[in-house]
Parts: C-alpha cells; sequence; structure tokens
C-alpha cells in the first residue's frame, strides 16, 4: 500500500522503516509530545521514541529556545 501511495505522488519509497522515522521526526518537529508518539507509532515502549526524537534534537531544541527565550521577551522600549 505505501509502495502504491508513493509511486502515485511520484516520491521514492525507501522502505517502511524510513516512512516510521519520517513521520517520527516530522511530528515531533511540529510539536508533537513524546508520549503521544508512542501511542500514534504503536511501540509499546519509548525505545524507538528516543531514537528518533535523537534524530532532530538539536534543531528542535534551538526552536524552542527562540520561542521561549526570556531575553527574547524582555522589554528593551
Amino acid at each position: 500500500m505505501l509502495e502504491r501511495h508513493f509511486k502515485d505522488a511520484g516520491i521514492e519509497f525507501r522502505g517502511a522503516h524510513a516512512f516510521r522515522r519520517g513521520f517520527a521526526m516530522s511530528y515531533l518537529a511540529a510539536g508533537g509530545q513524546e508520549n503521544d508518539l508512542k501511542k500514534l507509532g504503536g511501540w509499546s515502549s519509548y525505545q524507538m521514541v528516543s531514537r528518533y526524537a535523537k534524530g532532530n534534537a538539536g534543531e528542535r531544541a534551538v526552536k524552542a529556545h527562540k520561542a521561549h527565550s526570556p531575553g527574547d521577551r524582555l522589554n528593551t522600549g
């Protein structure tokens, strides 16, 4: 099914594992929570969630810092 949908969309299919990894990383990058990802991914432990979360942890940390940095919210005027 995935191969067919990817082909119809004109996207190279790199396997179910790559699809799940891409979903997990995109979900977390968009602000999704690891607890919810574990449930949505059907994992019984946090092992895979943790592995995927490490993949873009730096980018997510920079994004969170920009959104929540106290220095950026100071009244300078």
